[in-house]
């Protein structure tokens, strides 16, 4: 549907092509440009006719049981259980091109085929922990000791059966196919236990010093193919942290009246993390293509290969931070410094094809994370009569460097432009360009304007932010509440090479339709004025324009063409809600209802985005088919992704 949204002219109504099984000119047959032959031939048809109907039971359960040992020992038991089951249908409707319509030029080359695929899962996540709390104070010293145990089950049970060709058939059955039928089945189950602790030591309640540590058993960590015992699959992270209410414990910081609160804290810990899927030791193979054939099976193997051993993520994180408040605490600022180590991360990387695979899931990362963070609360900033006006605005600076890469490697390519390199910020853009100066300028050739592709890839920007800020805005009067919520995001960088690739294609994009479609001088660049010496280009025009440019791989393939700043700001969220006075209904009504309100609310309201990004929202990432998507890749928009939604809701909540 995006694909045929954006491949349509924008002085057109698509509103107008609806009708697409009565209007001639809003079928296939006689849609206006049968050149966009794909397998949704037109939006409103793509929409129509591949649909999918499904339903989700969920159910959850939790219990807790206390028991208050003494006084100053409680012994607590959790169990929880989330329960869930999903059963879905999709299906396409046949279509047959007309006779006519197979005479026109650039007709539909194929007819499409009813298909259907029904699909049931199930999923249960179980888990349960037991502990016990001592709490005891000794004068002025405070002891908390928690010790305890976790346990968590996850499994997962899926079967899928369909076929892509029931012929004509109008009822979607898999007994009608014709040829085999795919058949996928899925289970997985995986299991995490633990032993934890946590010491809290006090002091009159202002100085507090606490450590904890957590030992995990993780079956993920099993290799089916070696031996292992238990100890082979735990790894232990321990953590300690300090902190300091200085408003308590100075007895003049204690009685201002301008200083509320001053604290000050510092930690350093280490967390442990499993990123892998249950069964990731294990390279996968599925049914190939043309089997079975007669009574013989034929399987081959994913484009991923996996290592013959993993560790779990580490990431030592040390941290510092106060905070303070002023006037009784309507000012709030709070500003903390966190430098973290990340060892040993899971990435799935990109290798020769000629290994037989494109894919290799490695421990190959190790890599630095820095960042600064500024939190400020005006509660309320007004306050006048029944009208109250809260304000909360928190701004993150984050940078990061690859530190080391698996073996001697300085580089790693993870697919969709996307690479990791040792001393750099990770992920960076690295793709093909144009042959530049030292200035940035492109360099053309004096007699026909037009540039040269660089054989060689060229590093750009990096997928993630540097600067983040939040803004909140809450107003309340006489039950009604108002709130605003935006935010930035600035010092990235997304291409959406698929996407701009199309609309230059069809000749629908800004890019495409300057300079009338005419030759043009090509922008920032140069050539040698045949001394050797590269002079600013104001009057060679480009040999090639038109579609002879715009679809041409010298175009198209240059996919900086399609690079832009990953900035944007956001009203992120406008909710309005009223608290709905239930006494006024009576003493009997109010003894039932305890309370009720109305809202209404919206999302992703309004966005701004810089000059250089004319094609979507780079928030909205991902893709299929044509997009080849790896694990940690990020920053790429493609035609295949869902577009960029504004999401509206309303919603009533009683209370008994």
């Amino acid at each position: 549907v995006y694909y045929g949204v954006t491949s349509a002219p924008g002085n057109y109504d698509l509103s107008r092509f609806k009708d697409w099984r009565n209007d001639y000119f809003s079928s296939p047959d006689g849609y206006y440009s049968p050149y966009l032959d794909n397998a949704g031939k037109t939006p409103y048809f793509a929409k129509d006719n591949n649909r999918e109907k499904g339903i989700t039971d969920e159910f959850f359960g939790n219990a807790q049981f206390d028991y208050k040992a003494t006084d100053w020992l409680t012994l607590t038991y959790r169990v929880g259980l989330t329960n869930s089951n999903s059963d879905a249908k999709s299906t396409r409707g046949a279509f047959n091109y007309s006779a006519y319509h197979l005479t026109l030029r650039d007709h539909g080359s194929q007819n499409i085929t009813s298909a259907v695929n029904n699909s049931s899962d199930m999923g249960k996540r179980l888990t349960s922990e037991v502990f016990a709390n001592l709490n005891k104070s000794f004068g002025k010293f405070g002891v908390n000791l928690l010790v305890g145990q976790s346990f968590r089950e996850i499994s997962g049970r899926s079967l899928s059966v369909g076929s892509n060709n029931l012929g004509n058939a109008t009822l979607y059955s898999v007994a009608l196919r014709k040829g085999e039928p795919s058949v996928g089945v899925g289970n997985s189950k995986s299991r995490l236990e633990r032993y934890f602790g946590k010491l809290s030591l006090d002091y009159n309640k202002w100085a507090f010093l606490e450590a904890t540590g957590s030992y995990d058993y993780d079956s993920r960590l099993v290799n089916p193919s070696v031996y292992s015992s238990k100890s082979d699959i735990g790894f232990f992270y321990p953590g300690v942290s300090t902190s300091l209410i200085l408003s308590e414990a100075i007895p003049m910081v204690k009685a201002s009246n301008f200083i509320s609160y001053l604290k000050v804290r510092g930690a350093i810990s280490k967390t442990g993390n499993v990123n892998l899927s249950p069964y990731g030791f294990e390279n996968i193979f599925a049914g190939s293509a043309f089997f079975p054939y007669g009574d013989l099976l034929g399987f081959q193997a994913t484009s991923t290969t996996v290592a013959s051993a993993y560790q779990p993520e580490f990431v030592v994180n040390k941290e510092v931070g106060f905070e303070i408040g002023f006037l009784r605490n309507r000012v709030n600022f709070e500003a903390s410094y966190y430098n973290q180590n990340n060892t040993d991360q899971v990435i799935n990387a990109q290798q020769s094809n000629t290994s037989g695979y494109t894919t290799s899931i490695l421990n190959a990362a190790s890599f630095v994370n820095k960042g600064l963070e500024l939190d400020l609360k005006l509660t309320p900033l007004v306050k006048l009569g029944n009208v109250i006006i809260d304000f909360k605005i928190n701004y993150t600076r984050q940078e990061n460097k690859v530190t080391s890469l698996v073996g001697d490697i300085k580089e790693l390519g993870l697919g969709n432009y996307n690479y990791v390199i040792v001393g750099q910020s990770a992920y960076k853009f690295k793709m093909t360009d144009y042959v530049r100066d030292d200035q940035g300028h492109v360099i053309v050739d004096k007699t026909t304007g037009m540039p040269t592709q660089n054989p060689n890839l060229t590093t750009f920007g990096k997928t993630t932010p540097d600067n983040l800020i939040g803004l909140s805005l809450n107003a309340n009067w006489k039950g009604f509440s108002f709130s605003v919520v935006a935010d930035y995001r600035g010092g990235s960088q997304i291409v959406a090479d698929q996407l701009g690739g199309f609309l230059d294609d069809n000749g629908i994009s800004e890019r495409s339709a300057q300079n009338g479609r005419r030759a043009f001088v090509f922008p920032n660049s140069v050539y040698d004025d045949g001394s050797g010496k590269l002079v600013p280009n104001t009057d060679v025009y480009t040999q090639s324009y038109g579609r002879l440019f715009w679809n041409s791989d010298l175009n198209t393939g240059v996919i900086s063409n399609y690079l832009a700043s990953g900035d944007f700001w956001k009203l992120r969220e406008v909710a309005i809600n009223y608290e709905i006075p239930v006494t006024k209904f009576g003493s009997k009504f109010s003894n039932v209802v305890k309370g009720a309100s109305i809202g209404i609310s919206g999302r992703n309201l309004l966005m701004w985005l810089p000059k250089s990004n004319q094609w979507t929202d780079p928030e909205f990432q991902g893709g299929n088919g044509n997009a080849a998507y790896t694990g940690n890749a990020s920053g790429r928009s493609t035609a295949y992704n869902l577009p960029p939604t504004r999401i509206f809701g309303a919603n009533l909540t009683v209370r008994f």
